[in-house]
């Protein structure tokens, strides 16, 4: 990742064990993981990442409860902005 270069991530937060196959309005299938904040917020700090942003938007979804979608937008930490 270039000095210039911003990270992107979105996810649902969520316990992670209740991750597992989710069904489309359109009945196809696909295996959604959950991930803690908490440990995303860890590994970005680990990885020396700065958040510049962060969202939380709601998605509703047909004939069920709406899910939060985080957003975050990293940028690698440099020495002048530690």
């Amino acid at each position: 990742m270039t000095a210039e270069g911003i990270f992107y991530l979105s996810f649902v937060a969520g316990d992670y064990e209740k991750s597992g196959f989710i069904s489309g309005s359109s009945g196809d299938r696909v295996y959604f993981y959950y991930h803690e904040l908490k440990r995303i917020k860890q590994e970005l700090e680990l990885n020396h990442m700065t958040v510049i942003d962060f969202i939380e938007k709601e998605y509703k979804k047909p004939n069920t409860i709406s899910e939060i979608h985080t957003i975050i937008n990293a940028k690698k930490r440099t020495y002048n902005n530690l």
